[in-house]
């Protein structure tokens, strides 16, 4: 979240060199950005300071100056205690509304954990589709698969047994495989 926490996350960046031991202060690692941003070299034509400088004072020397204060000031602050489910770096508002983008996020890449910060509620996904069984085989597959809910979670929602579920889910699984084999390039 670019208001709250991009500030934040541009110190913590140029410390990890610091932390990690690897050089005594942000200048020393070559590949940082912080030589830059702190007035110490002209930043290459990729690198936009705009934003980030001015979140510290609208003259350019003073932003400098008070670019360097704050990364010296944000050595031994941990930014990872307020990532929500690995991913989002943000106020409860900022995660809502990041919420529908990242239930696109299937890849077995992601870790199951910041998947499911994603997930739609057993609600959203089953409200209003009683009479559709194909629809809620379909929803039972997206929840089991997809979404991370349990077997015992869907039977308490669906009022199905458990096997039931299980067995649609892979039925479902299956036929979504079967439908790619199929597809031409």
């Amino acid at each position: 979240e670019k208001e709250s926490h991009l500030l934040e996350g541009a110190r913590y960046i140029v410390l990890n060199p610091v932390r990690a031991e690897i050089v005594k202060h942000p200048r020393d690692w070559k590949w940082s950005s912080y030589r830059a941003t702190a007035g110490e070299t002209s930043p290459p034509a990729f690198l936009t300071l705009d934003w980030l400088l001015a979140q510290f004072d609208t003259r350019r020397r003073q932003a400098f100056l008070a670019y360097r204060r704050f990364v010296k000031e944000g050595k031994g602050i941990p930014l990872w205690d307020n990532l929500k489910g690995g991913v989002l770096l943000g106020s409860d508002t900022f995660v809502e509304q990041m919420r529908p983008r990242l239930r696109k996020l299937d890849s077995q890449e992601i870790s199951r954990t910041e998947r499911l910060l994603a997930h739609p509620s057993l609600e959203q996904l089953f409200d209003g589709i009683e009479d559709d069984h194909m629809l809620r085989d379909q929803r039972i597959h997206e929840a089991f698969r997809l979404h991370g809910y349990t077997l015992f979670q869907l039977q308490e929602k669906l009022g199905l047994h458990y096997s039931t579920i299980s067995r649609i889910a892979k039925r479902v699984g299956s036929a979504d495989v079967k439908e790619q084999d199929l597809t031409p390039w």
